[in-house]
Order: structure tokens, then C-alpha cells, then sequence
């Protein structure tokens, strides 16, 4: 009896050490496929500024307002992505009518320290506590766009704090659901369907039905989760990194139009 009283525990305890080591080279492995800091080519840009964050931090974002703006877009970059890259983008939100506030996650750009998700949130944090305690944006005025990587920064803040919109491009599911589909047994992270349950605003999705990296599915599973109001543009023939361009035009019309739609 006491034979296999020890083979059990033994037994149990090779497979917590399995599962422990599985979870944890499934972090290892998503951390060094979620975190891809390109070269940084930008010196300086309009409206640079570094902004505050928790203790000692500090994290790299461009403001551009606009006189005109009903809404300020928190744009949250993606994986490949940092201000320099993103200018564009920046500049096109600013030019159609929002004023811009567009934040780096630490370990890219001008933003020192390392990539991580726990980095990934704190910016998210700095940059929704500058607009609403140093730009004087009212919660109610503050639309979150995150981009592919950037849609957990966009989601994290939309489903903790009041806001206005919420805008997602080619947005995940979750970070598993992407790198490590059927490991869901080992956890997962930044889960943004689960976080949609939390959402209290309007929804815009936007995705190319050709994207090769992040699946079309996600897109559509994200909105039949979101809450109402909602609607998508489904980009035909666009992959994940050109739905702006593959668009044209008429991405300026449905990011106009769900603004429009925004209660005043």
C-alpha cells in the first residue's frame, strides 16, 4: 500500500513539473513571437513628448490635437510597429478629424526598458491617465484603436476604464488562440474575448478577410461577442498589414462614419 501510495505522489508530482515546464516554455515562446521590436529609424516627430508613468517610467507618445476633434483616438501600435513606423497613420487620424494621442510600449522606439504584456498595459495606463488628467479629455471623448498587437493595449483599457469607442484592427482573440492554438490547457494571455465581456461602449472592427496571420475568425468572434451598438469593415482581399491601403479611401469613410455614429 505504501508502494503505491509513493509511485502515486511521484506520479503526481512528474506531472505538475510537466505542466509547469509546459506552461512556462508556452510563455517563453509567445513572449519572443508577440514581442518584435523593429529597428527604430525616427529621430524626432511632431508633437514627441515623453509621458509619466508608474514610479520612474516613462514612455514615448506623440499628441497632435485638433481644434476641431469631437474625440481623441489612443492609437496603440502594432508588433512590427513604433511612432516612426506608425506616422502615417498618426498623421491620416489627425487629418480626418481626431485629435491623436499615439503611445510606445516600452522596448520599442524611444520607450526603454524591455517588451512584456505587464509593459504593454502600463503604457496602455499612462497614456488613459495623461488624456484624462493632463490633455483634460473627458472619458466619454476618448476612443481606444489598437492594431493587430496594439488591440490588447486598446482592449485592456476599454474593458477597465470609461470610454467612448472602441476600435480594433486586425485583433487576436487572444495571444494563444494565434501562436499556440489547442494549448489553451496552459493558460493563456491577453485575452481580449474575455475582456469584451466587460466592454460598455461602441464597437468598431475593422480586418481583412485574406489575413494570414491573425485568422479572419478572430475579427468575427470578437464582434458577435461584442456589445451593441457595433459594426465592422471587413476588408475584402486585405491581409493583416495592408488593411489602410487596401481600403483606401474608404477607410477614412467608415472610421468617419462610426465616429458619426458616437453618442454626443
Amino acid at each position: 500500500m505504501k508502494r503505491w501510495v509513493k509511485r502515486l505522489a511521484w506520479y503526481s508530482l512528474t506531472i505538475l513539473a510537466l505542466f509547469g515546464g509546459g506552461c512556462a516554455t508556452a510563455r517563453l515562446i509567445s513572449n519572443w513571437m508577440l514581442f518584435a521590436p523593429p529597428t527604430s529609424v525616427y529621430t524626432t516627430l511632431r508633437g514627441l513628448t515623453m509621458i509619466p508613468g508608474e514610479g520612474a517610467a516613462q514612455y514615448a507618445a506623440v499628441y497632435l490635437p485638433n481644434p476641431q476633434a469631437r474625440h481623441l483616438v489612443i492609437l496603440f501600435h502594432g508588433n512590427g510597429d513604433d511612432l516612426g513606423y506608425c506616422w502615417a497613420r498618426i498623421e491620416g487620424l489627425n487629418l480626418n478629424g481626431f485629435a491623436v494621442l499615439a503611445v510606445e510600449y516600452p522596448g520599442y522606439g524611444r520607450t526603454g526598458g524591455s517588451p512584456s504584456e505587464i509593459g504593454l498595459y502600463a503604457s496602455a495606463d499612462a497614456a488613459y491617465r495623461y488624456a484624462t488628467a493632463s490633455l483634460g479629455w473627458v472619458p466619454q471623448k476618448i476612443v481606444p484603436y489598437g492594431v493587430s498587437l496594439g488591440g490588447a493595449g486598446a482592449m485592456w483599457i476599454a474593458s477597465r476604464q470609461p470610454v467612448g469607442g472602441l476600435i480594433l484592427e486586425s485583433a487576436f482573440t487572444s495571444a494563444y488562440a494565434v501562436l499556440l492554438p489547442g494549448w489553451h490547457f496552459l493558460g493563456d494571455r491577453m485575452p481580449n474575448l474575455e475582456r469584451m465581456k466587460r466592454v460598455r461602449c461602441p464597437v468598431f472592427l475593422l480586418q481583412g478577410t485574406k489575413d494570414g496571420l491573425v485568422d479572419w475568425k478572430h475579427g468575427r468572434k470578437l464582434l458577435a461577442a461584442a456589445p451593441e451598438p457595433k459594426r465592422a469593415f471587413w476588408v475584402e482581399g486585405a491581409g493583416h498589414n495592408n488593411v489602410l491601403s487596401t481600403a483606401g479611401p474608404r477607410y477614412w469613410q467608415e472610421l468617419r462614419a462610426f465616429e458619426g455614429s458616437l453618442p454626443r
